[in-house]
This record gives C-alpha cells, sequence and structure tokens, in this order.
C-alpha cells in the first residue's frame, strides 16, 4: 500500500478539522475479497473508492448503498438497466 496524501478540509469548524490520510493499492479481486472493507464502510471504520481502469469507473460504497462514476456512458446506462430495481427512485438518482 502507498501513502498517497494527507490532507485537512481547512473550511471545516476548526474543532471538526482532522488530517485525512489517503492511500492507494493495486489488487487482483476476488469474490468475497473485499467483504472485511465493505463491512467496514458500514462500521464507519473505512472510507473506500474504488476503481477499475478497464471501465474507467469508480465506485465509492457508504453505509447506504454506493455511487458509480464512470467516464463511459454506455457502462452506466448498462449498469442503470442490469440493476434497475437497486437504483434510487429519484429523477437524478441521488
Amino acid at each position: 500500500m502507498v501513502h498517497v496524501l494527507s490532507w485537512v478540509d481547512e473550511s471545516e469548524e476548526l474543532a471538526d478539522q482532522r488530517q485525512r490520510e489517503f492511500w492507494a493499492a493495486k489488487v487482483a479481486w476476488k469474490p468475497t475479497s473485499l467483504d472485511r472493507y465493505f463491512a467496514g464502510v458500514l462500521e464507519d471504520e473505512y472510507r473506500l473508492v474504488l476503481y477499475d481502469p478497464a471501465t474507467s469507473t469508480l465506485l465509492a460504497p457508504y453505509d447506504g448503498g454506493f455511487d458509480i462514476f464512470s467516464l463511459r456512458n454506455e457502462f452506466l446506462v448498462s449498469i442503470e438497466e442490469k440493476y434497475q430495481n437497486w437504483m434510487s427512485e429519484r429523477l437524478d438518482k441521488m
């Protein structure tokens, strides 16, 4: 794992400011290999952003679901079609 960045959000109230550390690692995904990290997200232990270079896609899980960002619009459309029941009912998908 490689340390990428240390950052403090100076727009926060001084009492709420804390240093955040960002790390990166290249991993080969296998079923269940990241389950403990997803469980840690649910417990507010971890913050994750996963990147797939093959699809230029980011997955950002949080305790109530996940956000997907991709530069490939056709990939997002296919995800929306395949997982329509999982999508937010809001028109902006948020």
